[in-house]
């Protein structure tokens, strides 16, 4: 089976002012092959943009599972993360972006999290063109910039050092400085022309603790082989010119979103796959390209993460798939698990964010697809559940009898809703913090309820764990409104797989 490779990159979206510390800095000039330079910037804020956040919930995420509190610390844990949810929809992202880090740093064994690596968190790394082209002639510019400040505790001083290399070859560094009265400022690097050359796959960023020698942070910088917004246009002419052909209307709307994604004027994160490669991205366009060329379907059997959308009228609603190496093309038919976020996610959530991607590595033990939609357009677009399950199902053997919903929050609501329309189709479904959000009626779907007693939105306290008529609640006591996701997932996938729909027959 084809597989589309892991996308990777940096995480993308909206903008929100944050305001930070005034600073200073030194930048030094590296001579070397490149002829490389690096200059002072003024700038004492920066905006913090749903990328910046989209980093910081991965990083902790990733931390929370890798690096579990101890069971005296899950209480205090879980109420600070929904803290940093209802700042979040209060639109404080500054405020969110620190507390995040501080939360995910407090995760780590003592001694491990030096100031130097809690400021190297707290910088961005911004590249400008942010997808280098090899040999492209352009110079590229690497912006650092301090996102908020770091309490420096019982330090006086800090000192990084910023490196931009290709390979072995080091292009440009310059080295930062703050004290408790000097908090950082950001800088610039600027790479020359000519510096990036035709064998080029990416660009290395690294931050170090000069005092330490200690490497702090990494970033990867894909150089692409040609210029996207060329081949994005080239992509369009493409479509325009290729004869229609019966039943490969899904894939021809597929691709054209996907494509989109190559215009490097579009924000990252305000639609498409989190996180983005567009060199992957670029290879893999020209294999459906070709493949659409033929009039064959260039998505059928991809195993692995994916992104494509689903066309809902004149809507385009994007979708992440995700298929275990287990399921065949023309192998036994297997089940569908439908994922709805909750307000302020999108359809990374389930496959990238809630128990940091938990609800894959289910599907790759239990052996099920997992499509997490956008949630929003399934409360509006009334034939969205039916082009969803039409779209997989063109592309994968499904179980018509073992189709199942997961919704956390809002997405929890518009679970309960899709249940109750679709009793037919879903043999079962959970909600998962949608305060007591029900389809407990007659026909309706076995539904199980999860609820986080500590929740302060959905309000699980008080919740009795009982189970009534077709209905099931179960209470986490130490857990919240988000973080309950990730832990509940196992019980809640073992209690979805147990259930199937009656054969016809």
């Amino acid at each position: 089976m084809p597989r589309f490779a892991s996308l990777t990159s940096s995480w993308v979206a909206v903008a929100i002012v944050g305001t930070l510390a005034g600073l200073t800095s030194r930048a030094d000039a590296q001579p070397g092959r490149s002829g490389a330079t690096a200059s002072r910037t003024d700038e004492t804020a920066a905006t913090v943009r749903r990328s910046d956040l989209a980093r910081a919930y991965l990083a902790f995420e990733t931390a929370y599972h890798e690096h579990p509190p101890a069971r005296s610390r899950v209480v205090e844990v879980n109420r600070a993360f929904d803290a940093v949810t209802l700042q979040f929809f209060a639109g404080d992202s500054a405020a969110v972006l620190r507390s995040l880090d501080e939360l995910t740093t407090s995760l780590y064994p003592e001694g491990s999290t030096s100031l130097a690596s809690r400021i190297a968190r707290s910088l961005r790394l911004r590249s400008t063109p942010s997808n280098p082209v090899a040999a492209s002639g352009r110079e590229l510019e690497l912006a650092i910039e301090p996102l908020y400040a770091v309490d420096f505790g019982g330090a006086s001083s800090v000192e990084l050092e910023v490196r931009v290399a290709v390979g072995t070859a080091s292009l440009a560094r310059m080295t930062l400085r703050a004290t408790k009265e000097q908090p950082l400022v950001g800088g610039r690097l600027v790479v020359p022309a000519g510096a990036i050359t035709a064998d080029a796959s990416a660009i290395h960023v690294q931050v170090r603790a000069t005092d330490a020698n200690e490497m702090v942070r990494s970033e990867r910088i894909p150089v692409l082989p040609s210029d996207p917004d060329r081949v994005r246009a080239s992509g369009v002419e493409f479509l325009d010119g290729l004869p229609e052909v019966a039943g490969l209307g899904d894939e021809r709307s597929i691709f054209a979103a996907r494509n989109d994604l190559l215009d490097s004027g579009i924000v990252e994160g305000s639609g498409g796959p989190v996180p983005l490669d567009r060199s992957v991205l670029l290879r893999e366009l020209g294999r459906e390209r070709a493949a659409l060329a033929e009039g064959d379907d260039p998505y059928r059997g991809i195993e692995g993460h994916s992104w494509r959308v689903v066309r809902v009228g004149s809507i385009r609603v994007p979708l992440c798939l995700y298929v275990p190496e287990s399921v065949e093309i023309d192998g036994p038919a297997v089940p569908l698990v439908i994922a709805l976020h909750g307000a302020g996610g999108d359809e990374n959530m389930f496959v990238r964010g809630y128990g940091a991607g938990k609800l894959c590595r289910l599907a790759d033990a239990y052996g099920f697809v997992v499509a997490s939609p956008q949630t929003f357009a399934f409360g509006s677009a009334a034939a969205a559940f039916d082009r969803l399950v039409a779209s997989v199902r063109d592309d994968y053997a499904i179980d018509e009898r073992r189709i199942y919903l997961i919704g956390h929050s809002f997405g929890a609501g518009i679970a309960s809703a899709l249940a109750l329309r679709h009793a037919d189709r879903i043999a079962a479904f959970c909600t998962i913090a949608g305060a007591r959000a029900s389809a407990d009626r007659e026909g309706a779907p076995p539904q199980l309820r999860i609820h986080g007693a500590l929740d302060p939105l959905a309000r699980g306290r008080g919740v009795t764990p009982r189970s009534r008529g077709r209905v099931r609640d179960r209470v986490f006591d130490e857990l919240g409104h988000t973080l309950v996701v990730g832990a509940a997932l196992p019980e809640v996938v073992g209690w979805l797989m147990a259930h199937r729909l009656e054969s016809d027959d």
